[in-house]
């Protein structure tokens, strides 16, 4: 059935596979493998010129499939052909030469066409994948926030244009986010398609740690920027804006309130109106930083629609919070409102919380500044959310006894964590490397992306060095030689190089290239072998089972150098690492190598233990100062309970324009469990006039 073609302009694609002017004779076959590809290229022609780049490709893949399928075609003809030949004529006949030569070159040209088709078939998911259009997206994004913040400051709104860098920022970091994992697919698809010793993948894997600490970079900076604005963002300035407006509200009743019972109510209301005023207050700011929580955290429900993870319980969680630590519903609020923010499961949201006001009084970080890096780190490492209790008392431990801060080794932390989780680190190793590095004075910035270079090459030449002419050898040893016949072909070249390519059944070309790139691989694994003391296998084998301790076996052997004749600058330069950042950050390491190994154990010590947090945080909490937060914190979740009411009708008077509160019966808790009748504002004059204030001027409510 002959398929009369696609429309494209004014070009009409035809291919027919199956009818009898296909198969005719082997000439036609050729030609419709060549009209194929002139119409494949004719339209990725017309999708090239229109920028459609998916288009382009979409064509290729469809005119290199059709292709394979025309080749395969001249194959099996070219194969029956050549059968029917030899069984005339014999495999000697010059026909019968002629058409194997052809099958041959035939297959050849189906493996190229597969591997062709491979290749644009993995370009099609990297294109897919929208990457550059991010990436336009964010400079836009990045553009129109410096524009809008040179605004503001050449307005005079130094704070304005704070808080629109601040906000670019936050924005920037998602994006990058996007960008990473829009790169990390496309890092798989490489792999899938070139193998994981290709230039390829080695780029697109220093891509990652690039954008790994782009958005280190970034989140520093935007912290940078919230200390200068104090820490608020536009979400607390609308906060606060609605508490001063509510502030107004109630100043305005209470003019009124003022004016009209002003002599009787300084005699006898007044204190108790106090009292009433401070327990709505206590209300009032709890339900303001609380609203905040419910912005950014939901609800757990499950699929039947039952609510198994309240409101109301983290509510609970939060007041009952206050009473044994020295921080303040609001503050606890405010923490618990940034885990939403930062993507902490609703059930995990008290315990984060927690240990970031832990963290906020037992290291040099605020409570706010630790959530956002030790969340970045965990979402980085895939830690469980349950786990941060532990992040921090590992933080907490190496902050106490190496000569390092706790931001320190956070940030170093966060620049080694994308290339620590890639070759199998611990989040207590990568801490403990952390620290070590940030203790011999090592900058995060520099340092740590320089450090996070040694370690990927370090997992490449494993990767690549460890049985780098293994499956060499085992072709060799079917054709009956040793990898070293092998080397010394390769090496003496000429007539040598081609009868061993022979025998191999390769070109002189591809022998070369194999055993050049295993061979490179292969140094690559004994420079780093050499300088720890080991041969190639025994520190792939290390590297594999236990990363942390092949890195400290290979700065060991740095600082060895010495010892066996040369130096330490002198091996980095036989190994090509001569970029002064990386090459300072490891010469610093070897001087200090005895830390590392004890920095590294200590971390995963700590880790193992989970208690060194809440020892230093539990020694701050026995002060007396913190003792009297925490009583005061008791006494406001009292009035919390008692201004709830309270507030409620005050709220109610200001609906209906009637401010004016007629009275209490009591101030004690039992008020806020008496019905709802009873808790209507009211009273009645007593016999001497007092608590009449109001009513005195006229304005009673009766029941």
């Amino acid at each position: 059935m002959a398929n009369t073609g696609t429309p494209l302009g004014k070009m009409i694609v035809e291919m027919d596979l199956n009818s009898s002017k296909f198969t005719k004779s082997l000439t036609q076959v050729k030609r419709s493998l060549k009209n194929s590809e002139s119409q494949m290229k004719a339209q990725m022609a017309v999708f090239d010129s229109s920028g459609n780049k998916l288009g382009k490709l979409e064509s290729q893949y469809n005119g290199l499939n059709r292709s394979l399928q025309i080749n395969q075609k001249h194959i099996d003809n070219l194969t029956k052909a050549y059968k029917e030949e030899v069984a005339v004529n014999g495999e000697a006949s010059v026909r019968a030469q002629n058409l194997a030569k052809d099958i041959n070159n035939s297959v050849a040209k189906q493996a190229m066409l597969e591997k062709q088709l491979k290749a644009t078939g993995a370009a099609m998911k990297v294109e897919k994948l929208n990457i550059e259009e991010l990436n336009n997206k964010m400079q836009a994004n990045t553009r129109l926030t410096d524009a809008a913040a040179q605004k503001q400051s050449l307005a005079g709104n130094k704070m304005g244009a704070l808080r629109t860098q601040y906000a670019g920022l936050g924005q920037k970091i998602n994006d990058l986010t996007r960008i990473r994992e829009a790169e990390r697919q496309k890092l798989e698809v490489i792999a899938q398609t070139s193998g994981k010793t290709s230039s390829a993948y080695i780029n697109q894997k220093a891509r990652l740690v690039e954008l790994d600490n782009e958005i280190q970079t970034s989140i520093t900076k935007m912290n940078n920027y919230g200390k200068q604005i104090g820490g608020l963002s536009p979400r607390f300035d609308n906060m606060r804006n609605s508490l001063a407006n509510t502030a107004t509200k109630f100043k305005e009743v209470g003019d009124k309130a003022w004016e009209s019972g002003k002599n009787v109510s300084m005699r006898f209301s007044l204190p108790l109106a106090a009292g009433i005023g401070a327990t709505i207050k206590a209300a009032a700011n709890f339900e303001t930083a609380f609203t905040g929580v419910k912005k950014t955290v939901d609800e757990v429900v499950d699929r039947n629609g039952k609510v198994t993870y309240s409101y109301k319980t983290l509510e609970t969680g939060i007041r009952q919070m206050a009473k044994e630590i020295p921080a303040s519903t609001t503050e606890i609020s405010a923490v618990a409102e940034a885990a939403g923010q930062l993507g902490i499961q609703t059930p995990n949201v008290l315990g984060f919380t927690k240990t970031m006001i832990n963290m906020g009084v037992s290291t040099n970080m605020s409570s706010e500044t630790a959530a956002t890096s030790l969340a970045r780190l965990a979402n980085i490492t895939q830690m469980s959310q349950k786990d941060f209790d532990k992040l921090g008392s590992v933080i907490v431990d190496l902050g106490n006894n190496l000569a390092t801060t706790e931001s320190e080794i956070t940030e170093m932390g966060l620049r080694l964590a994308g290339a620590g989780k890639q070759v199998g680190m611990s989040e207590g190793e990568i801490l403990g490397l952390s620290a070590a590095l940030s203790s011999v004075g090592i900058e995060a910035e520099a340092g740590g992306s320089a450090f996070s270079k040694v370690m990927v090459k370090m997992q490449l030449a494993v990767e690549k060095g460890v049985g780098a002419f293994t499956e060499l050898e085992q072709i060799a040893n079917k054709a009956g030689y040793t990898i070293g016949d092998v080397s010394e072909a390769v090496l003496k070249g000429g007539k040598p190089l081609k009868s061993m390519a022979k025998s191999l059944g390769m070109s002189e070309k591809s022998l070369k290239s194999w055993y050049k790139e295993a061979d490179k691989s292969k140094t690559a694994l004994e420079d780093f072998s050499t300088v720890a003391g080991m041969t190639g296998e025994e520190f792939g084998k290390l590297f594999k089972a236990d990363p942390s301790k092949a890195i400290i076996k290979f700065i060991e052997g740095l600082k060895d150098a010495k010892k066996h004749g040369t130096s330490a600058i002198k091996v980095l330069d036989d190994m090509g690492i001569t970029e002064v950042r990386l090459r300072d950050s490891l010469l610093r390491a070897a001087n200090a190598s005895g830390v590392f190994s004890g920095a590294v154990s200590m971390g995963n010590k700590a880790w193992k233990e989970n208690k060194a947090l809440t020892n230093e945080a539990t020694k701050r909490y026995k002060t007396f100062d913190s003792q009297m937060k925490i009583f005061k914190n008791r006494i406001v979740d009292v009035a919390i309970d008692i201004g709830g009411p309270f507030m409620k009708a005050m709220n109610s008077a200001l609906r209906s324009a009637e401010p004016v509160i007629n009275g209490i019966k009591s101030m004690s808790k039992a008020f806020s469990d008496a019905s709802p009748a009873t808790q209507k504002i009211y009273y009645h004059p007593s016999s001497d006039g007092g608590y009449g204030g109001t009513e005195y001027y006229g304005v009673r409510r009766c029941c």
